[in-house]
């Protein structure tokens, strides 16, 4: 997989609520986690995004263009706005974007960007413009930081 260097745009996303579904779906998750795994994954392919890594039901994703990763979110928050959720089970999914300059040395990035994790762990720090994530309470929602909207 060729990954874009330059400028680019990165998409995390995050299911709001997970533990919780968890543990009171139980085992009824499990079909639910992979209807998301499908419609986030085909969300980015459509729009030529690339998977970088997933970690539980978290995505990292790259796009070469800003408005393409706009389009992926969009298209993810609509295919789970719309897909028929059994009662008790619908999915809501937080979406972060941000944008800046990125080089690639196998196997990751390097940027002055948040890193992932430090969004997931630190509430998606408020850098450059970026909404935290506390500030996003609810799932259906996509924080864009101020370099992803110029």
């Amino acid at each position: 997989m060729t990954l874009p260097t330059g400028t680019v745009t990165f998409l995390f996303t995050d299911i709001e609520g997970s533990t919780r579904l968890m543990q009171e779906l139980g085992e009824r998750y499990v079909p639910l986690q992979v209807v998301h795994h499908e419609l986030l994954r085909n969300a980015f392919r459509t729009n030529d995004g690339r998977e970088l890594r997933t970690e539980g039901d978290s995505f990292f994703c790259v796009f070469a263009s800003a408005v393409d990763a706009c389009q992926a979110a969009a298209t993810a928050q609509r295919s789970f706005a719309e897909h028929p959720w059994p009662k008790g089970g619908a999915l809501r999914v937080r979406i972060g974007l941000n944008t800046g300059v990125a080089e690639v040395r196998q196997p990751q990035y390097l940027s002055s960007l948040p890193h992932p994790a430090r969004w997931r762990h630190q509430r998606w720090l408020r850098t450059g413009g970026c909404d935290r994530r506390r500030d996003i309470p609810h799932g259906q929602r996509t924080a864009r930081a101020y370099g992803t909207t110029r």
